[in-house]
């Protein structure tokens, strides 16, 4: 994010440019205002795996104010035709129909990006879709809970969230027979990676643990979990 920008001004520029590569000719008056030289190479999925947790948070916000019901037009014909970055940007659109359809496509595939926008929709307002979104889900791997999981800790305070992460996380102990928090706490996430420690730790670790995760924890904030739990036992 630009140092000199808002959360909403650089997510408003994320959205055009990315909108742009995927119908490069502007079709709307604040389309030809906001944007400059189109951007044709930019890739969609990579970028949206790219964002950090919060940014594509931010950016699901934006993507449903009114400006945007207009300018996501072109999307519905890309997602009938499968387009996997169409189908990521559709996910956040304004338009209850179009996010379902868009879910419906993303449900089928197995990119950590997928999941990655599926998390996003497993606290959507549209019951439908959020069922259509943890369903999906479900179908947890090692390479899809990194990308999901720390989604659904951002969002565990918001409507339905913090259900959809206590089913994700059962998903993930049935699918792969370890706990979700092992699987996140390397993750780059800072909310994510603490959640993960914090988990674990009132799981039960035992006193060797938790005193070589007090001296090798670069993070002082897991590292004084630990100290409170060792004082604790």
């Amino acid at each position: 994010m630009p140092p000199d920008g808002t959360p909403g001004s650089w997510a408003i520029a994320e959205l055009t440019r990315l909108l742009g590569a995927l119908a490069p000719e502007p079709r709307h008056w604040w389309q030809r205002r906001s944007r400059q030289t189109p951007d044709r190479a930019v890739d969609v999925v990579a970028t949206l795996a790219s964002w950090s947790t919060q940014q594509l948070i931010t950016v699901d916000a934006v993507a449903r104010w009114p400006r945007w019901r207009h300018a996501s037009e072109p999307l519905p014909p890309l997602v009938a035709r499968g387009d996997l970055g169409a189908c990521l940007l559709a996910s956040m659109a304004p338009d209850g129909r179009l996010r379902a359809a868009a879910v419906a496509v993303l449900r089928r595939h197995s990119a950590p990006v997928a999941h990655r926008m599926l998390a996003l929709r497993a606290g959507d307002w549209v019951g439908p879709i959020r069922t259509a979104a943890r369903t999906a889900l479900a179908q947890v791997t090692p390479e899809t809970a990194p990308a999901a999981g720390p989604v659904l800790v951002a969002l565990r305070d918001r409507a339905h969230g913090a259900d959809a992460l206590a089913q994700y996380a059962a998903a993930t102990q049935a699918a792969l027979g370890r706990p979700l928090a092992a699987l996140l706490v390397a993750a780059p996430d800072r909310t994510a990676h603490r959640w993960a420690w914090s988990e674990l730790i009132a799981a039960g670790m035992p006193p060797q643990g938790l005193i070589r995760l007090i001296e090798d924890a670069e993070d002082q904030w897991v590292a004084s979990r630990a100290i409170a739990a060792v004082v604790a036992s």
